[in-house]
């Protein structure tokens, strides 16, 4: 049902934001561009809300990579200082030779920013927040006393604690159920530590909670030990988002009406050159009709007997050096593996901001071969 309702909330997201965006540029008067901007911070957390409703579900897109958990903690102390107010003293202890874990990285910092807000709160923006790191091996006793569903093996702890005044054992129960909060109303959404345990959970992982009245809370998060080595980070796949299309053909798959509407307006006036399609199917006539195209955008799921991703997988058997772009509504269409994906294809979950959406088409379009 979570994923269902995602995958509509998104293409209704996908729409409004876009046409924000289209008028974003149109010259308006200081006050028309206020109540622009404020409905795109809106459309922008309808986004984040439903991703947090998708973590908790365990749907959530996650692009897993092999990651130092200590790097991100160094890193995440940075944006932590600016977050927190002075008041807030950070200290960090940190293991040497911590083992690598296998994340998203996105998702981790939203759970240690979400953690460390929490914390804010709990000491009433005075206090101590402690972050730290160390490699533990979980033994099927303590999943037994737990009752948690993990394997046994190496794992690496991140804990984030705080010396509050600790959480009434009334709710200690209720913490993680999404849309909890003791917080007053307007302050958070109560989805922070939902979002946090679906995350982890998903990460073949868990998170503990430890607190006692008057000294404190800790929270502790468990990662599997990553298989493999540590790789060098990610550059980020988007860059300032202004491209230029200069005239290149793009052919769109998008079933939504007003989702394919708002596509070829953003990318016509960036300079390219659409041919918008309802369907898999259609897109693949049109192609075959004219194989000058320089870029497939397509989305994931589709009515018609090709899917996103099965268009892709018929196309390039054809013309096997075709770029493909893909749009998802629905987490679980974005994990789709062996079925016409390749490592270097993009994916984006929808709703994508016009500059992230050109900036990934630009990219994708730019490795046009012969």
């Amino acid at each position: 049902m979570t994923g269902g309702v995602a995958h509509d909330f998104n293409n209704l997201l996908a729409v409004i934001l876009g046409n924000l965006e289209l008028l974003r540029e149109i010259e308006t008067s200081p006050v028309q561009n206020e109540m622009i901007d404020a409905a795109i911070s809106a459309a922008l957390r309808g986004a984040d809300l439903t991703k947090n409703m998708l973590a908790f579900a365990r749907q959530a897109p996650l692009t897993p990579v092999v990651l130092d958990l200590n790097n991100v903690v160094r890193e995440a102390k940075n944006w932590m200082a600016r977050a927190l107010p002075a008041s807030v003293e950070i200290e960090a202890s940190l293991l040497a030779g911590l083992w690598p874990i296998e994340a998203d990285r996105s998702s981790l910092e939203s759970a240690l920013l979400n953690l460390a807000l929490n914390a804010r709160d709990a000491m009433e923006g005075h206090g101590k927040l402690t972050i730290e790191t160390a490699n533990v091996r979980i033994d099927e006793t303590y999943i037994d006393l737990r009752q948690e569903e993990l394997t046994p093996g190496r794992y690496v702890m991140l804990a984030v604690g705080d010396n509050g005044p600790g959480i009434p054992a009334k709710v200690i129960d209720s913490i993680f159920e999404p849309f909890f909060t003791t917080k007053p109303p307007g302050v958070g959404s109560g989805l922070g530590l939902s979002m946090t345990l679906g995350f982890m959970r998903q990460s073949a992982g868990t998170v503990q909670v430890y607190t006692e009245p008057g000294e404190g809370t800790t929270f502790k998060l468990y990662f599997p030990v990553s298989k493999t080595e540590l790789t060098p980070p990610l550059n980020p796949m988007i860059d300032n988002g202004k491209a230029s299309g200069g005239g290149k053909k793009i052919l769109v798959a998008e079933d939504e009406d007003a989702v394919r509407a708002t596509l070829v307006t953003i990318l016509e006036l960036a300079g390219y050159q659409v041919t918008a399609t309802p369907s898999g199917d259609a897109a693949f006539a049109a192609f075959e009709a004219d194989p000058t195209f320089d870029l497939l955008l397509t989305d994931i799921v589709m009515p018609g007997k090709l899917q996103g991703t099965g268009l892709a997988k018929a196309l390039r058997k054809r013309w096997p050096h075709l770029p493909v772009l893909f749009m998802s509504g629905y987490a679980r269409e974005a994990t789709v593996h062996g079925n016409g994906l390749r490592p270097e294809d993009i994916r984006l979950m929808k709703p994508v901001q016009r500059a992230d959406l050109l900036a990934a088409v630009h990219k994708a379009a730019s490795n046009t071969k012969d």
